[in-house]
């Protein structure tokens, strides 16, 4: 029984850390941008403005997902044109979109994923 046990967690982090090698992560960043100016008028009156930009984004994991593969909806982006779920085998089931690259080259990626449980999705296709 010890023994079942033990393959079972080596099993589990062994795919935990396959499951993230595909993974890249953007850093997060905050850059500001100011601009000021000051004009003068041909009747001699002087204005000045001032302007502030900022953009602040947290940090972001990008990961590609595979057949078979545990996810929340969220981490695939929604299909723009097969928006309705459907049902399969008594599970909810609905089209994903991915983008990915394959030889230089931008490639979409269509899938299906159903609810196995509530809020926890599973591939079960991606072409």
């Amino acid at each position: 029984m010890v023994i079942k046990n033990q393959l079972l967690l080596v099993f589990v982090v062994v795919a935990c850390l396959l499951s993230t090698v595909d993974a890249q992560t953007l850093e997060s960043r905050t850059e500001c941008r100011y601009e000021r100016n000051t004009e003068q008028d041909s009747n001699g009156s002087i204005s000045t403005y001032q302007r502030e930009e900022c953009v602040e984004e947290p940090g972001q994991t990008v990961r590609q997902v595979r057949i078979g593969d545990l996810v929340r909806a969220s981490w695939v982006r929604p299909h723009p044109v097969v928006k309705q779920d459907f049902a399969y085998r008594g599970n909810r089931c609905r089209w994903f979109l991915e983008s990915g690259t394959a030889k230089r080259d931008l490639v979409q990626y269509q899938g299906i994923i159903c609810e196995v449980q509530p809020n926890a999705w599973r591939v079960i296709d991606k072409f």
